[in-house]
């Protein structure tokens, strides 16, 4: 993992995960969040900057698309399904999203909003971020940059905002490209 990104970077490029709710109002009210579900049928859409689910692109302050519901489409998948499902499902429509919008991932930022910090962690051996699953699962942890950023665990970056009262922990992660 790289060193820390201290500023707000995060909010115009890359691809993040972010579970600090006072952090994503700084690029919009939450309620303009697509869900997981509005994400995928826009990708069905080419990403269209004409489609109604391109709501978040009216903001004159950024371009940043916060998506809401990963958390929960991950906890009701078992561990291994969970595992092929960010890397076969999710990940190449990211890649669409940053390819088709994001200018290659300099021109628009991609947030997943993940309520829980907690289940987040990092092996350093393995050189990667586990998902902590729930429910029937407790137990199993799931290869979460491997699935969402394509292992690129050494460029991911933790966001810790200058003056952030919890260094260790921070805001969420970053990543500025899936290569």
């Amino acid at each position: 993992m790289r060193a820390p990104l201290k500023d707000i970077t995060w909010q115009s490029t890359g691809v993040s995960v972010i579970w600090d709710a006072a952090a994503l109002h700084q690029v919009g009210p939450l309620t303009s969040a697509l869900s997981l579900r509005e994400f995928f049928l826009w990708a069905a859409e080419d990403f269209s900057e004409t489609s109604p689910l391109a709501r978040f692109m009216d903001s004159p302050r950024c371009r940043c698309l916060t998506v809401a519901g990963l958390e929960a489409a991950l906890d009701v998948l078992p561990p291994a399904d969970a595992d092929e499902w960010l890397e076969g499902q999710l990940q190449p429509v990211v890649r669409k999203f940053q390819n088709t919008l994001a200018d290659g991932g300099g021109g628009c930022a991609l947030v997943f909003w993940m309520v829980n910090a907690a289940r987040f962690h990092e092996k350093l051996s393995e050189n990667s971020v586990r998902w902590e699953c729930t429910g029937p699962h407790r137990g199993h942890e799931l290869r979460f940059s491997h699935g969402l950023w394509n292992g690129a665990q050494s460029d991911v970056q933790r966001i810790v905002p200058s003056g952030h009262t919890n260094p260790e922990l921070g805001i969420g992660f970053y990543l500025q490209r899936i290569s």
